[in-house]
C-alpha cells in the first residue's frame, strides 16, 4: 500500500511534484487502517488532513506558497500528515508480516508485537518527527 504514495511521480503545473494515483489510495487508506486495528475516531482528523493536503496539490487549488506555509506550521498539517503516514507503514507492516519480519531489529519479536511495541517507539511519536 504504502509503494504506491511513492511510485507513480508526475509532475504538476506549477512545479510541485505529486502522485496522482495518490489521491485516490490516500481516499480509501482509512478502511485499510481500520481492518489492520486503528480506531476510525482515532485517525479519522489526520487522515482528513492528508487528504486536504493531497487534494489541493492535485486540484491546484494551493500556491506553492500556502502549501509551504502549511508544512511548516508546527503542530499542524505536517504533523497531521506525517503521523498519518505512520499509521499507514505500522498497517503495512501488518498486512504482509513474513515480507518485514527480516527488517524488525530484535528478532525475538513478530511484526504485530513490533507494531504494538516497536510502533509506538519508532513510528507513533508524534513530537519526534
Amino acid at each position: 500500500m504504502c509503494s504506491c504514495y511513492v511510485s507513480v511521480v508526475v509532475v504538476h503545473p506549477f512545479g510541485l511534484t505529486s502522485v496522482f494515483t495518490l489521491l485516490p489510495a490516500a481516499e480509501s487508506s482509512m478502511e485499510k487502517c481500520t481492518k489492520s486495528g486503528y480506531e476510525a475516531a482515532t485517525i479519522e482528523m489526520f487522515h482528513e488532513s492528508l487528504v486536504e493536503l493531497i487534494s489541493s496539490i492535485v486540484d491546484g487549488s494551493a500556491t506553492p506558497q500556502k502549501i509551504h506555509e502549511e508544512l511548516v506550521e508546527e503542530n499542524g498539517t505536517s504533523d497531521y500528515c506525517t503521523w498519518y503516514l505512520r499509521v499507514l507503514t505500522a498497517t503495512q507492516l501488518k498486512s504482509d508480516p513474513e515480507r518485514f519480519l527480516p527488517f524488525v531489529e530484535d528478532g525475538s519479536l513478530d511484526i504485530f508485537t513490533f507494531c504494538q511495541v516497536g510502533c509506538v517507539q519508532r513510528l507513533h511519536l508524534m513530537g519526534k518527527l
